[in-house]
């Protein structure tokens, strides 16, 4: 029969054998992850750019000294909302294990990547009502303006379903690797 201080050092070991963590650093440097690294990187760099370029020119190329202010503020909260989380995601998904035991570490990442993932649907639904709210504020509605912006608001729904499918997929990955790891 195994004595207390046998069995507390074979908890705090538990999820931390060579084999574990020989499995985990795999996963942290294979290639998919890179992969999924850079296109992530990738992702962030052309929306950073276009988003500079929203600010830099909202004014005088889509009319902002004709919007009220309310607008102008609008677009401004929501593109640096947006851009803030996309950074939030950038960094959840670089995470990389920082504790000795995996399991602890792998979890944390999974509350993390759950985090970024409503932060980043969210910040994408506000930054589109933001959007319309900008192009929308002086103009008079006509049937076919209602047409585009019904059009504007079913893209942003798929762009959103298919954020939270590879939010999902990332998801699922992690919760996989605990699940081999026993956890």
């Amino acid at each position: 029969m195994m004595d207390l201080q046998e069995m507390k050092a074979s908890w705090q070991q538990a999820g931390t054998a060579p084999g574990n963590k020989l499995r985990m650093e795999g996963f942290l440097h294979n290639k998919k992850h890179l992969t999924v690294i850079w296109k992530v990187k990738l992702k962030l760099l052309v929306e950073a750019v276009f988003m500079v370029l929203l600010l830099l020119f909202f004014y005088d190329i889509f009319d902002g000294d004709q919007k009220p202010v309310y607008a102008n503020v609008a677009l401004v909260t929501g593109t640096m909302f947006y851009f803030c989380s996309n950074m939030l995601g950038y960094f959840a998904i670089r995470q990389v294990a920082e504790e000795q035991d995996i399991c602890h570490s792998l979890k944390r990442l999974l509350q993390k990547l759950m985090r970024a993932k409503v932060f980043s649907l969210t910040a994408m639904l506000l930054f589109s009502l933001t959007l319309l709210l900008f192009f929308m504020s002086a103009v008079a509605l006509t049937p076919q303006k209602l047409f585009l912006m019904a059009g504007f608001q079913t893209f942003v729904l798929v762009q959103v379903y298919l954020s939270g499918n590879m939010w999902n997929s990332r998801i699922r990955q992690i919760r996989q690797l605990l699940h081999e790891l026993g956890e």
